[in-house]
């Protein structure tokens, strides 16, 4: 169930410049993400060069950066090609990242995708793959297809984020539909395999009402096509097996069992924000847990559906 949640896409842009073509690239994608991204922006520019001499005592600058990729269920790199390579800065980072050893490496086995830009023709190929040579050994799960390689940039998208033609805005945005749809399916582990629940279905009194608590706590529309007897949620936008169904309840079926439902989300941060997004929405907390290496708060939904977030206690990760 956590690919329900909003997946959390770090950006790091290879270009140090502020008013670059990259950025402005990386911005247009961004904008035209599902809405089951949200984005954060990733800086290296202030990174101080990898040397192992600081590897006992990091400098502040790398344990921020490790910390801020370590959060995110995926990455977008944007970056142009410098003498048929990548900037020397994103180099730094993936060092930075990937160091002193295997078991610090902080991409490991996070979804990623490469764009690269350039001014001229060539799109920026030679960085891309560059870029996807090193992701090989630091194990970032590169999306294959598709490829971007965005060349004459500037007439892509301009400086307000207006793509140049309905041929490139529809380029980006497929892009990152695609990357949506590949963060979803390699965060079903190693084997592909897809959980087993097919359909979820909620019966109410109300299922306007229940329906539009779970829409706007998972951030996910309401399907086209509700009723007052039947809504479904809209999963166009992600890859999910699952079906969410809300019914009207009949007088029969109101004695059943409250629906069980547990959420997982990855750090602390997200655990209560997902917590109090619930409370405001209507949902009743219940009470808070803890056993080994993990922490939940049990709700209620509107309807007294119960749920539980979970997420790993802070000294466990």
């Amino acid at each position: 169930m956590a690919a329900l949640i909003s997946t959390r896409v770090g950006i790091i842009v290879g270009s140090l410049r502020t008013e670059s073509i990259s950025r402005r690239i990386a911005h247009a994608l961004a904008e035209r993400a599902p809405g089951s991204m949200e984005f954060a922006w990733i800086e290296i520019g202030d990174l101080p060069l990898y040397s192992e001499d600081f590897d006992d005592d990091p400098p502040a600058q790398w344990t921020r950066f490790r910390d801020e990729v370590r959060s995110c269920d995926g990455l977008l790199f944007v970056t142009p090609e410098y003498n048929r390579s990548i900037p020397g800065a994103l180099k730094n980072a993936t060092d930075i990242g990937s160091r002193p050893d295997e078991d610090a490496n902080v991409f490991d086995g996070k979804p990623a995708a490469i764009v690269s830009v350039s001014p001229y023709a060539n799109g920026g190929m030679a960085a891309n793959h560059a870029l996807r040579q090193n992701f090989v050994y630091i194990n970032l799960r590169t999306m294959a297809q598709p490829e971007a390689y965005i060349g004459m940039a500037e007439d892509v998208v301009d400086e307000e984020g207006r793509a140049g033609s309905d041929e490139s805005d529809r380029l980006l945005t497929e892009f990152m539909q695609a990357f949506a749809e590949w963060i979803a399916l390699v965060g079903q582990g190693e084997s592909g395999e897809r959980p087993i629940v097919g359909m979820l279905h909620f019966l109410s009194p109300e299922p306007r009402r229940l329906a539009r608590f779970w829409s706007e706590l998972m951030r996910l529309p309401i399907a086209d096509g509700a009723t007052d007897d039947l809504v479904m949620l809209d999963f166009d936008h992600v890859v999910t097996p699952t079906t969410w169904i809300f019914g009207r309840a009949t007088d029969a079926a109101r004695g059943r069992a409250p629906l069980g439902l547990d959420i997982g989300v990855q750090d602390a941060d997200t655990w209560a924000d997902v917590a109090t997004r619930a409370e405001a929405l209507g949902a009743e907390r219940v009470g808070e847990h803890e056993d080994g290496g993990i922490q939940w708060i049990e709700m209620n939904d509107p309807d007294g559906n119960r749920f539980r977030v979970f997420a790993p206690r802070p000294e466990a990760t």
